[in-house]
C-alpha cells in the first residue's frame, strides 16, 4: 500500500513539474520576448535619432545600420512569440505590418536625416509596436499567473492525496496487525482453557 502511496506522489509530483516546464516554455518566454522587443523598439528609436542629430556621413550610416540590426532582431522576436503567446495572434500580425511601414521610412532616415520623418512617419507605428507588445505581455503575464495558480491548486491536491493516502494505510496497517494478532492470540486462548 506504501507503493501506491509512493508512485501516487511521484505521478502528481511530474504534473506539477509538467506545469512548471510548460509555464516557463510558454509564458516566461512570451513575456521575455515581449519585454526584448520593447527594449529594442527604444534602441532603434535611439539610433534614428542619433542618425538625426549626427553630422559625420559614416556615424549616421552605423547608427542606420544598427537601427536595421533592431527591426530584424525585432521580427525575429516576434517569430518566436508566435509558437508560444496564447492570445490575440492577430496583434502579432499588427506589429509585423508595423514594422513593414516603418521600414521604408527607416532607410530614408539614412538619406534625409530630418527629425520630421521620424517625428511624423516613423515613431506612430514604433509607438503602436511597443504598445502592442505591452498588451501582449500583459496577457502572458495573466497567462503565466494562472498557470501558477493551477500548479499551486495541484500541488495542494497532491499533498491531501499523500496525506490521505498515508492514514488510510495507517489505518489498514492497525487493523490488518489487530486481525493477525487476533488469529494468534484466540487459538493460544482456547488452547489455555
Amino acid at each position: 500500500f506504501l507503493l501506491i502511496v509512493g508512485i501516487t506522489s511521484i505521478i502528481m509530483l511530474q504534473q506539477v513539474s509538467g506545469k512548471l516546464q510548460q509555464f516557463y516554455n510558454q509564458q516566461f518566454k512570451t513575456v521575455e520576448n515581449s519585454m526584448n522587443i520593447r527594449r529594442t523598439v527604444f534602441s532603434a528609436r535611439g539610433n534614428i535619432l542619433g542618425s538625426i542629430l549626427l553630422v559625420d556621413s559614416v556615424e549616421i550610416q552605423d547608427a542606420v545600420n544598427a537601427a536595421e540590426d533592431d527591426f530584424a532582431s525585432i521580427y525575429t522576436l516576434v517569430d518566436e512569440i508566435r509558437t508560444t503567446y496564447q492570445g490575440d495572434k492577430s496583434q502579432l500580425d499588427r506589429v509585423v505590418s508595423n514594422l513593414d511601414k516603418a521600414k521604408p521610412i527607416l532607410d530614408q532616415v539614412g538619406e534625409y536625416s530630418k527629425r520630421m520623418l521620424y517625428m511624423n512617419s516613423y515613431k506612430p507605428y514604433m509607438d503602436e509596436v511597443r504598445d502592442i507588445m505591452a498588451q501582449v505581455g500583459d496577457v502572458a503575464e495573466a497567462n503565466a499567473l494562472d498557470k501558477v495558480e493551477d500548479g499551486a491548486a495541484l500541488a495542494k491536491i497532491a499533498d491531501m492525496v499523500v496525506i490521505i493516502l498515508i492514514v488510510v494505510a495507517v489505518v489498514a496497517s492497525v487493523g490488518l496487525a489487530l486481525l493477525m494478532s487476533d488469529s494468534v492470540r484466540k487459538p493460544v486462548e482456547e488452547m489455555r482453557q
